[in-house]
């Protein structure tokens, strides 16, 4: 998501089951956790 005015989604990732937990953030990676597996998204530090 891109903060502004109105919030635009850059970026959609399937992730082929489901999620029941809340995502975790951490600076510039944010953490999804489903049924069998752990993701980490993060993005490119600024510099």
């Amino acid at each position: 998501m891109k903060a502004g005015a109105e919030f635009e989604v850059l970026k959609v990732n399937e992730l082929d089951e489901t999620s029941w937990a809340t995502p975790a953030i951490d600076g510039n990676q944010v953490f999804v956790k489903t049924q069998s597996a752990l993701y980490c998204f993060q993005t490119k530090k600024p510099g």
